[in-house]
């Protein structure tokens, strides 16, 4: 073995872990006693995994480490124990400690000896007097000292240091951080313009309505927007205010500074505030800083508003805010405004005034704070993030704190008692608008502990069970809101009296609820001329009107003209000349906008837009900002067609619970949901299920992204390590207990892993509100909850829909602990149920899954008050309505086939012509009326042609991917087609699912030329790449999949193959594939037959020499190889180009790419800029073929010499960073792809989009190299360029292809181990050849290079010994190999006797 091998196969820091351990603990019995000791009693890990029962040493040492971690003797990722205030967790990395070390110590031939050696160190280094192993471990200094550090890993344990290494962490998030603009914005969809608007509307008014006082709370399901609009709103708003648009704003907006976001946790914190940079970016304009309070170590606010001028936006939580305010509230006597020190005080009061109210208001005690005053005075609006929380005492003290009175007793004496006292503007955002289950529960079953919340539930049960132990409930006072939700009773909406008192509490802090329910039949529209405005608004609104998305492909546009037009008798037409302007519409009615857009040419477009500005009086949603909940089913499903939400798709596990028998007491209903937990969390069956469930769902079903849900931080934690070991999945857990920094590094790891790698993330407490990561797949809620909101948080995590960069679908999976509100007002998760989709019997019966088991009584729930969804217009009739009936022309919503004029149309549908007679939609107007009617209408005309009806008639029933793709996707498209029937025919024949690309491209090769036979024209071999269309979109639906190794995995063909051949046979004879669509890649890619008897004797050399090359030849290489072959009839060069189908030189860009890289050679190799004679001199191109180019050489120079001058001063620093820079160019490259998609790039392309300096490309690699990615479907670009770098240029240097073995020990470690990592195995080098265009087979047929290699060692020997003399040449021949060194390499390939050309260079020769 060379020495460098055994550098490649140095052990990890985790194997050097596991191997010490071995050999410290060679007997499994102690190493089951210390996995024990760090074990808390109930652990899975004991029963799952069977710790006990292990008789593998190896093996359970493995999964020790694994639960250590690599740094356990400062950070244990430990699972908790369910004792309260178990002390287990403060001394589990003592008791690692002390055991390791007494276990050192038992080993030495003396213990006591070693021990005091030990001590002796310690207590010198830190001047400590510690008498024992473990007074030393548990001192608070133990690893303190960095002496002490290095000594105690090296000396004494020989360990890693990583052992005494914390744990990574991401950093902080700044303080404050400068605002940046970035041009365009995506579109907000209607119902988040609504909510803006209403936004707006709240931080604009002069004076505050008198019951909302400027309060909302904005009800917005989870995934829809709410933070995205709100943020818009908030910059927006700042705009017109700092550009004097907002003129009669009240005082406190108008001259404020200081915009609040409030968020319950540090995640929620930083997702809004990346959104406020994100928006500032794009449309921000004034002095706006943001400023984050929250994590640790920050400033007070005051002194950031001291330190910095101009407005800011504050993202904060309520834990670092309130924490100036002090915790007493005030003793007061309202009636006659005396203020008490003592409870002594009060009584003696009460005593001589019996019928006053002395009362604590917290209001009153942090009104006066001089700290909040000086805040209040400069605050424009307040935002609540999850504002279902706004109740807790935490939020409710900041409020009062902020001016907002809700005393009970003034709530109650004051016929409009002022709550908002400085007018600051509230607003609460959440997917939730109540409490737990926000229904209020009238009356409660003791027999069977059901709950019911009106007469009619509970007379029904009553007489259908016989149980007579049915008590009214009550509702305590617990805090001051108590009295408030009565305030104003008399206006609240009907519903309101269904809600528990919790949810009151919520709607009345905000003064209602405001649900944006948009209307379904607005629709934007995209013309050269754009107006951008909400579709409908209310009387009132300052409406934003808008051209920005207008544009011009060619030139400028000019101007803009806006005349707003309406029918009302009393309105004047307006005329406005700004791009975008605001307008505040005081009438109701239909207004007209019409805008003319004029270029630079004088060339103008025109586009009008109606506006309905309706009655806020008459609009349910918007009548005094109360709302209405019951809009929520609908809004939902609304949502689930636009596809911002995802569909769901439901199923049970069967798990452990408890249920209740007691009263209601919140006390008694805590220890309930303890002992629950500690059941659902110590159930061996139950949790092995879960994971056994999650492992099918990534192995089996493809599942990326899973978030789960556990019932306490122990469960979360062993799932996580069950799932590590015992099944070998990618996972993490997070906690109220993971250390902040730790949690936001998984989070944001979780959230930023590539779309193929499988993630699990396990979670108990943190993500249930506010988690942000759009692709979650598969979500399972493996814990026990009665609260509705709680339990609609949670399945919220993963319902973002595609529009929202999210999935189609979502796989949820819960414990049967769903628990139902039983009332006819749908909440949250209720409200969604009725559209959830149930699995399929061969999913379920995989899984181990049932549907939900509802009751008769929770039955009703899923079908009472649940409109039918109703469904988009599609697009479908694409004939404008003006048109007459004859100049029809429809789209077929599956093939997409557009048929132009009603008998074309008649005919694909599958009716009889308007000549031939006898159809049903003879009559024009009944065939209007049919094609203009709903999808649920009887009377419909078919949306789909009827090949695509056959096709789908045969496809209904099935659960085969592959077949279900055919029948909705084909889309008559040729490539697809003739792919997936070639792919069928392989399983039919070879009965498996994979085959070679070179095999899949004959095949396709060969039917286009069967189809072509008796055409002029044939498609070129070159049109035919795995990266075309037809296979991106392929690989996009997961039908294939391409391998590094250009293997094309396919779904296997479940359908009964007679079906899937019944379905090819109506596509493969329609003629819609084979003439209209085979047609078009014909004219567009098809090449003239030219015989090849006719094909002169220049062109065959022509071609040849293409080939050979890899480019186009230059005119000078082409004349060479023509007087080689003695044929001097040359043609026209320009000509001979045109007739083998190319447009000119300087159009072949790999022949750029291939003399940038000669170029840069010459002059590294001479670390200079060469001349041109050094150019003309060597190499495989002249002066001339520059010239023919780029017009001259002196153009060529110039062009590069910025990049060359980089190259020589930087190459000395950059050429021995190989790993780090290929790390570099292979994020350089990933983020190229991002913003101009392709499978490679060329150096033009590089200089020009490149975020990498060019200059490094050029040190590390040859440009021309790039090329070969086409060929690469790996994850790491960079690995694979290092590995095509090294190969050439060690080919280069041996004269000839390396084979493995030379490849493998000619180059370097860092070569080594990325080639195991990517093409380790069997076929791994010739897999690797293959994707950089070689044939192993080549190796063997080429020539022996050994003789001419020997005299250029020796050549080369003599230069260094004449420069550097006898003594360096002896030193390299004595020397290991130098890869980096093409004289080093050329020895060790070639001299195998190197004692004689030593013997042969110590003499004088």
């Amino acid at each position: 073995m060379s020495s460098f091998e055994s550098t490649v196969k140095e052990e990890s820091d985790k194997e050097k872990i596991t191997n010490r351990l071995l050999e410290l603990f060679d007997d499994i019995d102690d190493l089951k006693k210390l996995f024990n000791i760090v074990l808390p009693k109930n652990s899975l890990l004991k029963t799952i995994l069977k710790i006990d029962s292990y008789t593998d040493h190896s093996k359970l040492c493995s999964v020790l480490v694994n639960y250590f971690g690599e740094h356990f003797f400062v950070y244990v990722s430990k699972i908790k124990s369910d004792e309260k205030d178990d002390k287990f967790h403060k001394t589990v990395v003592s008791n690692i400690r002390e055991n390791i070390l007494e276990k050192i110590c038992s080993k030495h031939y003396d213990p006591e000896l070693k021990r005091s050696e030990i001590l002796e160190e310690f207590n010198s280094l830190h001047k400590n007097k510690s008498t024992t192993i473990h007074d030393m471990v548990c001192d608070q200094h133990f690893l303190s000292n960095h002496k002490w550090q290095q000594s105690l890993c090296k000396n004494i344990l020989h360990l890693p240091l990583t052992v005494i290494a914390r744990p990574d962490s991401s950093e902080k998030e700044p303080e404050i951080t400068p605002l940046r603009k970035r041009p365009k914005l995506k579109r907000l969809y209607d119902y988040q313009t609504q909510a803006l608007l209403e936004i707006q509307k709240l931080f604009s008014e002069t004076e505050q309505d008198s019951r909302s006082q400027r309060r909302l709370l904005v009800n917005i399901p989870t995934g829809a927007g709410k933070t995205r609009l709100s943020v818009e709103a908030i910059v927006d708003w700042l705009n017109l205010r700092d550009s004097n648009r907002i003129p009669n704003a009240h005082p406190q907006q108008a001259h404020g500074r200081v915009v609040f976001w409030f968020a319950s946790t540090n995640e929620l914190c930083n997702q809004a505030a990346g959104e406020f940079e994100n928006m500032y970016e794009q449309i921000g304009q004034g002095n706006i800083t943001l400023t984050r309070i929250y994590g640790s170590n920050r400033r007070t606010l005051k002194e950031i508003l001291d330190d910095v001028e101009g407005t800011h936006i504050v993202v904060t939580n309520t834990h670092h805010f309130t924490s100036f305010l002090d915790d007493e509230t005030q003793l007061k006597c309202y009636d006659c405004n005396v203020e008490f020190s003592s409870e002594k005080d009060k009584k003696k009061h009460q005593e001589e005034n019996k019928n006053h109210t002395v009362t604590r208001y917290t209001f009153d005690k942090y009104f006066e704070s001089t700290y909040f005053k000086d805040i209040r005075e400069q605050t424009i609006g307040i935002i609540i993030d999850e504002a279902h929380e706004i109740t807790s005492e935490s939020y409710q003290n900041l409020l009062q704190a902020m001016g907002f009175d809700f005393s009970t007793f003034r709530a109650q004496n004051s016929e409009k008692p002022i709550i908002n006292r400085n007018n600051i503007a509230l607003i609460g955002l959440t997917a939730t608008a109540y409490k737990g289950s926000g229904i209020r529960s009238l009356w409660k079953c003791y027999n069977c502990n059901k709950e019911f919340t009106d007469e009619n539930s509970k007379k029904k049960h009553q007489d259908s069970t016989g149980h007579t132990r049915i008590m009214q409930q009550t509702e305590d006072n617990v805090d001051e809101l108590d009295g408030f939700v009565n305030y104003d009773k008399d206006n609240d909406p009907e519903y309101y009296n269904k809600l528990d008192k919790g949810t009151k509490k919520i709607h009345k802090t905000f003064g209602g609820v405001y649900v944006p329910l948009p209307h379904k039949g607005d629709v934007d529209s995209n013309p050269t001329a754009v107006i951008d405005l909400p579709k409908s608004a209310f009387v009132g609104d300052n409406v934003k009107i808008s051209a920005m998305n207008s544009y011009d492909n060619s030139v400028r546009i000019k101007s803009y003209h806006w005349v707003i037009t309406s029918s009302i008798p009393s309105f004047e037409s307006i005329n406005k000349y700004d791009i975008e302007f605001h307008y505040r519409f005081e009438n109701e009615g239909n207004y007209l906008i019409h805008l003319y857009v004029t270029n630079e040419k004088g060339i103008q477009s025109e586009r009008t837009e109606n506006l309905i500005i309706r009655s806020i009086h008459g609009n349910k949603t918007n009548s005094s900002r109360t709302g209405s909940l019951e809009d929520n089913i609908e809004f939902y499903s609304v949502l689930e067609d636009r596809k911002i939400l995802s569909h769901v798709t439901h199923g049970v596990i069967t798990g452990p619970h408890l249920e209740m028998t007691n009263s209601t007491l919140e006390k008694e209903r805590k220890k309930f949901d303890k002992k629950n937990s500690e059941k659902i969390s110590n159930s061996e069956d139950y949790n092995l299920k879960i994971c056994e469930i999650i492992n099918k769902c990534i192995k089996n079903y493809g599942k990326k992204r899973i978030l789960v849900f556990a019932s306490s931080v122990r469960h979360s934690q062993e799932l996580m390590m069950i799932l590590k070991i015992k099944f070998e999945l990618e996972v993490n857990s997070v906690d109220g207990t993971t250390n902040p920094g730790l949690r936001r590094k998984i989070i944001e790891n979780f959230r930023n892993t590539e779309d193929d790698q499988a993630q699990v993330l396990c979670n108990y407490g943190v993500l249930t509100t506010g988690f942000d990561v759009p692709k979650i797949d598969t979500l399972l809620i493996c814990r026990h909850t009665r609260s509705n909101a709680l339990m609609t948080q949670m399945i919220g995590r993963g319902q973002r829909g595609e529009t929202a960069k999210g999935t189609s679908d979502l796989w949820l999976i819960t414990s049967n602990f769903l628990v139902s509100n039983n009332s006819d007002l749908k909440l949250g998760w209720e409200a969604l149920a009725s559209n959830w989709q149930k699995f399929d019997e061969s999913v379920k019966n995989d899984l181990g899954i049932m549907d939900m088991p509802y009751d008769d009584d929770d039955d009703e729930f899923v079908k009472s008050n649940v409109p039918k969804p109703k469904t988009r217009k599609s697009n479908f009739i694409l004939s404008p309505e003006s048109e007459p009936i004859e100049n029809l022309i429809l789209k077929c919503q599956t093939c997409k086939v557009v048929s132009q004029g009603l008998d074309n149309c008649l005919t694909l549908y599958g009716y009889p012509t308007s000549k031939e007679g006898g159809s049903q939609f003879e009559d024009p107007a009944i065939l209007l009326s049919a094609l203009n009617a709903d999808e649920s209408s009887t009377n419909k005309f078919p949306r789909n042609c009827k090949f695509c009806r056959q096709i789908r008639k045969i496809s209904k029933y099935s659960k085969c991917s592959f077949t279900k793709f055919l029948s909705d996707h084909h889309e008559f498209d040729p490539n697809i087609i003739f792919i997936m029937w070639s792919l069928n025919n392989i399983q039919k024949q070879k009965q498996r699912n994979i085959v070679h690309w070179d095999v899949l491209k004959k095949q396709l090769i060969r039917i286009y030329k069967t189809h072509l036979e008796n055409s002029d024209k044939f498609i070129p071999e070159h049109y035919f790449s795995h990266t075309m269309d037809s296979m991106n979109k392929l690989v996009e639906h997961k039908i294939i999949q391409i391998n590094n190794n250009l293997d094309i995995e396919f779904t296997p063909i479940t359908e009964n193959i007679e079906k899937v051949d019944e379905i090819f046979s109506i596509l493969l004879k329609n003629k819609e594939l084979t003439h209209n669509q085979f047609q078009k890649i014909v004219s567009k890619h098809g090449v003239k037959q030219k015989s090849s008897k006719t094909k002169s004797s220049s062109e065959i050399v022509f071609n040849k020499l293409h080939k050979e090359l890899g480019h186009i030849p230059t005119r000078r290489q082409y004349n060479l190889a023509i007087d080689k072959g003695g044929q001097l009839d040359s043609p026209n060069y320009a000509s001979l180009l045109k007739n083998t189908g190319h447009l000119n030189l300087k159009s072949d860009e790999n022949l750029k790419d291939i003399l940038y890289d000669e170029y840069f050679k010459k002059c590294i190799l001479e670390r200079r800029q060469i001349t041109h004679e050094e150019l003309d001199a060597t190499g495989d191109y002249r002066l001339e073929d520059y010239r023919e180019m780029w017009g001259s050489v002196e153009k060529f120079e110039n062009d590069i010499k910025s990049v060359l001058n980089q190259v020589l001063t930087n190459y000395d620093v950059y050429s021995n960073q190989r790993s780090t820079e290929f790390e570099k160019i292979s994020d350089d490259l990933n983020k190229l792809k991002k913003k101009r998609p392709a499978s490679f790039y060329h150096f033009e392309e590089i200089l020009q989009y490149s975020n990498l300096e060019p200059y490094r490309y050029v040190i590390q690699l040859h440009i021309s190299h790039l090329r070969y990615l086409k060929n690469y479907h790996g994850a790491s670009a960079g690995i694979f360029l290092q590995l095509v770098s090294d190969f050439f240029r060690l080919k280069e240097w041996i004269g000839c292809i390396p084979s493995e073995k030379e490849f493998i020990e000619l180059t370097g470690p860092l070569t080594t181990t990325n080639f195991m990592k990517e093409f380790g195995g069997k076929s791994g080098y010739e897999n690797f050849l293959k994707l950089i265009s070689i044939n192993i087979s080549e190796i063997s047929e080429q020539l022996d290079n050994t003789k001419n290699a020997k005299s250029i060692i020796l050549e080369k020997l003599n230069e260094l010994k004449i420069k550097k003399g006898k003594e360096e040449v002896i030193h390299l021949l004595d020397s290991p190999l130098k890869p980096n060194s093409e004289l080093s390499v050329l020895i060790h390939k070639y001299s195998t006797n190197k004692k004689q050309l030593r013997t042969y260079f110590s003499t004088n020769h």
